[in-house]
């Protein structure tokens, strides 16, 4: 039998060990610092801003564990980790009835899960499922490129360096560029500016998705100043680096845009002496696996992105 518990009521020595298995989970098997994060989860929790479960076996031991946020009209399920499925469907349907979910329009996650049940039961629940797979290299000398000017398929283009001047730009191409595709919900679930100006403050500003590097991270142009792409880089540890998202306009694709920014930002991290970059992508996006691939990123490991519109009650 599962019963479940307010993990805020929790005090911190409980729930410590808890984040010591995920940190080194996440260390093993991504090579990711989970540990920032870490200390933001449990600075909302114990603040009582940050809603979860924990899940107890027959014998009171912690099976399983979970938080969620209500984020505008989006409950945002953070966590779902257990030791068995009986924990895991416990905690997820406990999540998807509470008031936060109710009054929700939609709910969503962003999972690297620790089994196979945690896919099972959100399709069981009704959850739409996106697998992504987390790919990685080694940063070698095949993989860069330098200088701030390259000429692809016949035209000129030059990089411009990161600052908060270049965010309109960079908004302007995320809902350009992933207007209608299934991708966009992870990021913006309704393809608006206000939802990209969130994750792109999020992703900048804290370390939902490691630590920023600005030096790794360009947008291209025309020498005309019209603008072609852009990536944005974070670290994930003393050696692990992270393109955390990329973006090419529809008119500047097929030219090899992508790929220099890739390599530009790979030269980069090799100069800062990291050495590896790892990278998420859609399985549904077939022209970006097909990029990664011909870089020679592999996959490692695989993460879930799952929502699901939240029916009104009578």
């Amino acid at each position: 039998m599962i019963t479940l518990e307010d993990w805020r009521h929790a005090p911190p020595d409980v729930v410590a060990p808890l984040y010591d298995a995920e940190c080194a989970r996440w260390s093993g098997s991504l090579g990711w610092d989970y540990r920032p994060s870490c200390g933001l989860i449990e600075a909302a929790r114990m603040g009582g801003r940050l809603p979860g479960l924990l899940a107890r076996d027959a014998r009171g031991e912690i099976a399983g564990w979970s938080y969620f946020l209500c984020d505008h009209d989006t409950l945002q399920i953070g966590n779902l980790i257990a030791r068995d499925r009986r924990a895991v469907r416990a905690l997820l349907r406990a999540i998807v009835r509470r008031p936060e979910a109710t009054s929700a329009r939609r709910m969503s996650c962003f999972l690297f899960p620790g089994l196979p049940a945690v896919e099972q039961a959100l399709v069981q629940t009704r959850f739409s499922v996106l697998r992504h797979a987390y790919l990685q290299r080694a940063i070698a000398a095949d993989l860069v490129a330098t200088g701030d000017r390259a000429c692809l398929a016949g035209r000129e283009y030059v990089l411009r360096e990161w600052s908060p001047d270049v965010v309109p730009a960079v908004l302007a191409l995320l809902v350009a560029g992933y207007e209608g595709t299934a991708e966009a919900r992870c990021f913006a679930p309704d393809g608006d500016i206000g939802q990209w100006a969130t994750y792109i403050h999020q992703l900048v500003q804290t370390p939902a998705c490691g630590r920023f590097e600005r030096a790794f991270s360009v947008l291209v142009e025309t020498p005309g100043h019209e603008v072609a792409g852009a990536i944005l880089v974070t670290a994930l540890s003393s050696r692990m680096a992270h393109i955390a998202q990329m973006v090419v306009a529809a008119a500047h694709r097929r030219r090899g845009v992508g790929e220099w920014m890739v390599r530009v930002a790979c030269a980069r991290a090799r100069q800062a002496h990291y050495e590896y970059m790892t990278l998420l992508v859609a399985e549904s996006n077939d022209r970006a696996r097909g990029l990664y691939d011909r870089l020679g990123f592999a996959p490692s490991a695989e993460f879930l992105f799952a929502d699901r519109s939240v029916v009104p009650g009578p």
